[in-house]
């Protein structure tokens, strides 16, 4: 695992201060994935808003996503993020399936919820993007857009896994969704 440079400062609430350096960016090296059989390089990153909540008249520890937005700490959020960098490296290693899902911005994503989800399961939910990088050294960069559990809703059409829509990225240098 190669570390990058991104990452997120301790939040302070109340007495106490949560630690967010689990979600310092990193990279993942897929073995031959690449052309000519060269390893794939993926950076993955994180925004707040995988322990951070919307204002819903939520008081709290306010933040700013990288919008510019109004955030709240959330600790449930913070407590489930703690998994977030080994969920991504399995997600991605053990072929999850994942699927394009629309927020209520009508932002498109994709979407996780575990190996084997079930419709109407509650599942940690893991919404993320894709896009070929720019930076030396790297192939694909993958953004963790946010993550909660919430009923899973898997549509009808065909899943593809993780892996494939990361080579999909790489190989037609194209954004996914």
């Amino acid at each position: 695992m190669v570390r990058c440079g991104y990452s997120h400062p301790p939040v302070r609430v109340e007495d106490k201060v949560y630690d967010l350096d689990h979600l310092k960016a990193f990279c993942l090296r897929l073995e031959g994935h690449a052309r000519d059989g060269a390893d794939l390089i993926v950076r993955i990153r994180f925004c707040n808003h995988v322990y951070s909540i919307g204002n819903h008249g939520t008081a709290g520890t306010l933040l700013r996503d990288e919008n510019g937005q109004e955030r709240f700490f959330c600790p449930q959020r913070y407590q489930l993020s703690l998994q977030l960098p080994r969920l991504c490296r399995n997600m991605i290693r053990q072929k999850f399936p994942t699927w394009i899902s629309q927020d209520k911005r009508r932002v498109r994503n994709l979407a996780v919820a575990g190996r084997n989800p079930r419709r109407g399961q509650q599942a940690y939910h893991v919404y993320y993007t894709l896009w070929p990088s720019h930076r030396p050294g790297l192939d694909v960069e993958m953004e963790i857009v946010s993550a909660y559990n919430r009923a899973c809703f898997l549509p009808r059409a065909k899943r593809q896994t993780v892996l494939q829509v990361i080579k999909r990225c790489y190989y037609d240098d194209k954004r996914q969704p």
